[in-house]
């Protein structure tokens, strides 16, 4: 449901900030919860489509790091930059 109102949101308001920074973190903790490698796929480009939105950063770059499970700018990591 979360990954469902997400992308309505986004797809209401495809330049709000805030809208995305929601979207990426909804879609990449449903990445930590996914266990089939397709669906982690999909929803790891949803995370990281956002996440490159609200960054400036490269998309594949961000993607990359969702897919392999760096996702240093999650909340519960701790982390506010990007480790080197």
């Amino acid at each position: 449901m979360a990954c469902q109102l997400a992308e309505l949101a986004a797809q209401a308001e495809p330049e709000n900030r805030r809208v995305h920074e929601i979207r990426a973190l909804v879609y990449a903790m449903r990445v930590q919860q996914e266990r089939g490698s397709i669906a982690r796929g999909v929803y790891a480009w949803a995370a990281a489509e956002s996440r490159s939105k609200t960054t400036g950063m490269d998309l594949l770059d961000v993607y990359h790091d969702v897919a392999e499970g760096r996702m240093w700018w999650l909340p519960e990591q701790g982390q506010v930059s990007r480790p080197k």
